[in-house]
């Protein structure tokens, strides 16, 4: 953004918001409310780019559409992640019937907002909306916006934390040394991963980060299998409804993708396909949840830890899978900051404020970078405090990922199809939201209460 253009550009253009089924507006623009007709959108090397609202966000050559297997394998990838790891724990927490039944309830909810919010991204889209902070600025205004990204780094950072402390377990696990040692040979790496442009220039770290992942958990799966045909501890079926606090916490960040969601529809060469592509994915994600949690609980019983590799037997694939797995949480922290460095950037550039005082490109890119690097040391200073893996995933998923998952789907929906809905619908989706309310609350309290006391 040329630093020279003095005036803010929510100053210089016309707010605006999009008419919504069974609510017209009266003309009047919401300083407060109203979304902005110019949308901030990024190029694949993180520059902000400044659009009106339904122009083409493609500079020159049309994006290359996806298939629906490989639109089904972006959706495995954005929504599997290192929460996998704690479902075992998750299971000995709530025993292993309601552990299954409770990970398939949050499975199929999670699953019905996804879809509420496709149907509101098609309803938009010949507004230009094309993501989840686009949505919710058309029917919620730019509060609604600036709670979506506020959630978004809340959760991006919580996830990278998540990494750090599961790295820092493992490798202390495997070296003799302290844990925060560990955790503080990542830092100055990460810091200057960091100072990439965008996603683009982390791909070739994101597919070993993905195949690193991939076959860690394979190894974790097959020895859990095999300490299970050697000894059968026993196990217990439910602990009781006091463990659904922490188990809904950890459900919904293991479920939890809903921002990658609108991107990967709008990839497919068929986007009319697309929602029984996301339901087939999210019936396999889910079956492997079940198995992965179940299995592990099932082959060590109340001895399970919060990180399953501790679990593992001492032979030689154990270092191995443990490395593993390391060093693809350690290559997926920076692709997964990558939201949080965008919001904010984009946040700063379009202050006037901002561009006045840093008006050349090598300016604002140098006071990114301070940015950046605060946001990683940051990080590695919570993880080296914070007590324990599951805990803190339970926090992450209750405090974040049940508002973006569950609340705020629904509510746009609402907003926007509320006219055309029966009572029954209503009610339904009434107790959509108060799920993620209700749990959102209950599950962060007990959560802290948790670490607090770890």
């Amino acid at each position: 953004m040329n630093g020279a253009r003095s005036s803010n550009l929510e100053d210089d253009v016309q707010d605006e918001r999009v008419p919504l089924r069974g609510s017209p507006l009266n003309g009047k623009a919401d300083s407060e409310e109203g979304g902005y007709a110019a949308s901030w959108r990024d190029d694949p090397f993180g520059e902000a780019i400044e659009e009106t609202e339904g122009a083409s966000t493609s500079a020159a050559e049309p994006e290359e559409k996806s298939s629906a297997f490989k639109a089904s394998g972006n959706l495995f990838i954005a929504v599997v992640g290192a929460g996998v790891l704690g479902l075992p724990y998750a299971f000995r927490q709530s025993g292993l019937l309601l552990g299954a039944g409770f990970l398939i309830f949050i499975a199929a909810a999670a699953l019905y907002c996804m879809l509420l919010l496709v149907r509101c991204k098609r309803h938009l889209e010949e507004h230009g909306v094309v993501s989840y902070g686009e949505v919710t600025r058309h029917t919620l205004g730019r509060s609604g916006q600036r709670l979506v990204d506020s959630l978004l780094i809340i959760s991006q950072t919580g996830f990278c934390v998540a990494y750090l402390i599961f790295i820092k377990a493992n490798i202390s696990s495997l070296a003799p040394i302290p844990p925060n040692l560990a955790i503080s040979i990542t830092l100055l790496p990460l810091i200057l991963l960091a100072q990439l442009r965008g996603v683009a220039a982390l791909a070739t770290f994101s597919l070993v980060a993905d195949a690193a992942m991939i076959s860690g958990f394979a190894v974790v799966l097959f020895d859990d299998t095999l300490s299970l045909a050697r000894h059968r501890p026993p196990i217990v079926m439910t602990t009781g409804w006091g463990c659904l606090p922490y188990l809904f916490g950890v459900a919904i960040y293991c479920f939890e993708g809903v921002g990658m969601i609108l991107p990967i529809e709008a990839s497919m060469h068929t986007p009319r396909h697309f929602d029984l592509v996301l339901s087939g994915t999210m019936a396999a994600v889910t079956a492997l949840y079940v198995a992965f949690g179940a299995v592990g609980y099932i082959a060590f019983g109340e001895m399970t830890h919060d990180i399953i590799t501790f679990n593992l037997p001492s032979g030689w694939s154990t270092p191995i899978v443990k490395a593993s797995l390391c060093l693809g949480l350690f290559l997926t922290f920076p692709p997964m900051m990558i939201p949080v460095y965008q919001i904010i950037e984009r946040g700063l550039v379009k202050k006037s404020s901002f561009r006045g005082r840093f008006p050349e490109e090598g300016q604002q890119w140098a006071v990114f970078r301070a940015i950046r690097t605060a946001l990683v040391v940051t990080a590695t200073l919570v993880a080296m405090f914070v007590p324990g893996f599951g805990n803190f995933i339970s926090l992450i998923g209750s405090l974040a990922c049940a508002l973006l998952a569950f609340v705020i789907p629904t509510i746009c929906y609402l907003k926007i199809f509320g006219s055309e809905l029966q009572w029954w619908q209503w009610v339904l989706n009434a107790l959509v939201v108060a799920l993620g309310v209700v749990g959102a609350v209950v599950g962060t309290v007990d959560s802290i209460n948790k670490l607090i006391h770890a």
